[in-house]
């Protein structure tokens, strides 16, 4: 038997309801699909991966650092020995020396010896007035420390920023025969910024009274679990 026209009718309209059902279900689904952590609360290890092309395999450079290592001028080698093997292992024949040599260098550290100057100061006396007279010593003299070893000990209080006890063990563990107190440490670090306060005020002179354009660039940076900054300014010529 046929259905009837009004069968048909409330058919077609239940199937409409039904086919919208869906699509707003299909609607939703695909919502949820589509979300990630920037557009809903998924959190960030919820996205999907994209997918990346693979990467490309790097060629070999044939200059890139590890290859080989340079040998140091002949001007700077400090000891020379050559070694040959006499007797074939194999035949225990007598080898033939060629003009075919392969070099190898082995860099040491030198034994570090102080450097210490002694100035004996000769009193000599007047045979008429009786008057004693010794040398004095100019101002750098008067200093227990040479130039060098105090500009070693400023680089590493400034530059690598060790401590006063951090230089007193490096030192003595570089020179035994030198102990450095913690005073002198500290008569080091002072007479260094008297000698650079000079500069220091010129600096800041230069830059107060210059007319060009001042330029300030700084930059920060995370070293050993530390904030590393650097500021880098320039107006004109100067660089500071």
């Amino acid at each position: 038997m046929r259905p009837t026209y009004d069968q048909l009718l409330e058919e077609n309209i239940l199937l409409k309801a039904i086919i919208k059902k869906l699509e707003e279900r299909i609607a939703h689904l695909e919502a949820q699909l589509n979300q990630n952590s920037k557009n809903s609360s998924k959190p960030p290890s919820s996205d999907k991966k994209a997918n990346l092309p693979p990467p490309q395999k790097k060629e070999k450079r044939p200059y890139h650092c590890g290859i080989s290592r340079q040998l140091l001028p002949e001007s700077a080698v400090t000891s020379h020995e050559r070694r040959c093997v006499e007797i074939c292992p194999r035949c225990r024949s007598k080898l033939i020396h060629t003009d075919h040599i392969s070099k190898w260098q082995q860099i040491e550290l030198p034994f570090i010896k102080p450097l210490v100057h002694q100035i004996e100061l000769v009193t000599s006396k007047c045979p008429c007035c009786c008057l004693d007279v010794r040398p004095e010593l100019s101002a750098h003299e008067q200093f227990l420390l040479g130039p060098r070893l105090e500009g070693f000990i400023n680089l590493l209080l400034g530059k690598y920023r060790q401590g006063h006890r951090s230089v007193r063990e490096l030192i003595t563990t570089i020179l035994p025969d030198v102990v450095l107190s913690q005073g002198l440490i500290s008569k080091i670090k002072s007479r260094a910024s008297i000698a650079l306060s000079r500069p220091y005020e010129h600096l800041v002179e230069k830059i107060t009274s210059t007319n060009d354009p001042i330029y300030v660039d700084a930059t920060g940076w995370r070293h050993q679990a530390k904030n590393e900054h650097a500021i880098v300014l320039r107006s004109g010529s100067l660089v500071a």
